[in-house]
């Protein structure tokens, strides 16, 4: 069955602007005469105008959800349009003539376009009486349902290929690709073009800082050696904006060293000649860990301090508790594990430095065999 996406306000105009039939419910208690007189009354105002984009915040904060075709089909069958919208500008008219004449029962009909629908009514001959769009629209007929797909996909990291795919599986509607590229290039490139200019007056602003510390963590298109691509990205602490995204193909390496370890010399090599960077906090690559030694460190040498995420090693204690306590003798070991490992994250949060990180989890080992 076909799916499609609908805004929250599409749907309350549909209902709001159409009268309910009252074929099938003449006794039932809702319709009473009073509701009869007030659906007609409902009836003689006129529809408004379509919806239209005008601003970002039309589109961007509007709640949508998925909807069945059979289900739309069903709703619309139980409305009837407004008197006023009841009539046919094409078909001939007894003399004499007004300038449109009513029809008796438009026929409403659901039609499918791309990541929406619409409902037209058409009168006995076949003319086009009105028409309404599950979706918001742009100023040249663009879907915001469709733009939004678009956007979204872009920002997510994701390809179309993967959602389309999705999309087949479930019946639901989709743009197709040179529609999807087409809004890409119209509406999404630009928008991301302005807001990454902007993002690096920030870097600007850091250049007159005394002491900057960076965040650093990239992500590949697949795990482990196969993966051919990366993304290093570099964010400032104490701002938490994004100050440095490389992109590395694997082929631009010497295929010895990791797309991980290129993405991060790119970024301190860019950052580091106008920004006064005093420490890096990364995870447990080895290779980044080995550009970042004290001693024979490229970045080390400069007097960068080398600092590891708390939350990979965290990640990387829990594995090695599991596993210990996997082993002959070590089953004792797996009810502490959530207790070492809550304590990791305490003393990395208290200490200021590795003394004071050794200090408090002796204390906390001391205290333990007290209590035994």
């Amino acid at each position: 069955m076909p799916i499609l996406t609908v805004t929250q306000h599409r749907i309350s105009q549909l209902i709001v602007c159409c009268q309910l039939t009252l074929k099938n419910c003449q006794d039932c208690l809702c319709f009473s005469e009073i509701n009869k007189e007030r659906a007609i009354d409902e009836s003689l105002k006129k529809l408004p105008l379509e919806i239209r984009i005008e601003r970002p915040e039309d589109i961007v904060d509007e709640k949508c959800s998925i909807i069945y075709k059979r289900c739309l089909e069903q709703l619309v069958g139980f409305l009837e349009l407004p008197e006023d919208k009841r009539m046919c500008r094409e078909c001939p008219a007894p003399a004499p003539p007004p300038p449109v004449h009513p029809v008796e029962n438009p026929v409403p009909s659901v039609q499918i376009v791309a990541s929406g629908m619409i409902v037209k009514w058409h009168c006995k001959n076949n003319h086009l009486v009105w028409r309404w769009f599950t979706q918001p629209r742009l100023k040249f007929g663009v879907q915001g349902g469709d733009l939004m797909q678009t956007s979204s996909l872009l920002l997510s990291g994701n390809n179309y290929g993967k959602y389309s795919l999705m999309c087949k599986f479930m019946d639901l509607g989709c743009v197709n690709e040179s529609t999807f590229y087409k809004i890409q290039r119209q509406y999404c490139v630009d928008a991301i073009d302005e807001y990454w200019a902007k993002q690096q007056e920030i870097v600007r602003d850091l250049r007159i800082k005394e002491e900057v510390v960076l965040l650093g963590d990239g992500r590949t298109d697949s795990p482990g050696h196969c993966a051919q691509y990366c993304t290093y990205t570099a964010l400032d602490n104490a701002s938490g904006s994004i100050v440095a995204i490389e992109v590395v193909d694997k082929r631009d390496t010497d295929r010895k060293s990791s797309v991980m370890k290129e993405g991060f010399k790119r970024a301190m090599d860019d950052l580091d000649k106008c920004v006064p960077i005093t420490e890096v906090c990364t995870d447990a690559h080895p290779q980044i860990s080995a550009l970042m030694r004290t001693d024979k460190g490229v970045y080390g040498k400069r007097g960068i301090f080398h600092s590891l995420d708390v939350w990979h090693g965290a990640k990387n204690m829990t594995k090695k508790l599991v596993k210990a306590g996997g082993e002959k003798g070590g089953t004792d070991l797996l009810p502490w594990t959530r207790d070492i490992v809550n304590h990791f994250w305490w003393c990395c949060k208290r200490a200021k430095n590795y003394e004071e990180f050794i200090l408090s989890t002796m204390f906390y080992t001391s205290a333990n065999e007290g209590q035994k």
